[in-house]
């Protein structure tokens, strides 16, 4: 049981990493070009210097907020082809859509603020760039 929960908080921690490593831009550290996710944490150690501590900035925000975007259109892709082909019951997105609001609530408004200092803010646009495909997929699909 042990291993299993170390494997899931791996491939967590991986998953949340991607938008670090794919970091485009460059920065300049110790007099070299770096790019990825060396290049990210640089950016986020600068914005918390400007905009203190847990305050991504706008750039940062947007940034991140396209990766949330793109995982949750990708989510409900990938819960509707499944919940169709396996599951084969028309309500079964309404729940896994239900499990899914409650666990982003959980890891946006507890879990990200005590571990990373996330500020109220950030953690509620998180929360509903996540939500918002869900919702309209619910409004106008189910």
């Amino acid at each position: 049981m042990k291993k299993l929960s170390e494997k899931i908080k791996k491939i967590y921690y991986y998953i949340i990493a991607i938008p670090d490593k794919l970091y485009p831009f460059a920065s300049i550290i110790e007099g070299k070009v770096v790019r990825g996710e060396s290049s990210y944490l640089d950016a986020v150690k600068k914005a918390f210097e400007l905009n203190g501590e847990g305050k991504f900035g706008m750039g940062l925000m947007f940034y991140r907020q396209t990766f949330h975007l793109i995982g949750a259109v990708l989510f409900v892709i990938f819960s509707t082809l499944i919940s169709s082909n396996f599951f084969d019951n028309e309500l079964m997105p309404f729940f896994l859509f239900g499990f899914v609001m409650v666990a982003l609530a959980f890891q946006e408004f507890y879990f990200h603020p005590k571990k990373y200092n996330q500020v109220f803010k950030k953690g509620f646009i998180d929360w509903v760039v996540w939500i918002v495909p869900m919702a309209i997929y619910l409004i106008y699909f189910a």
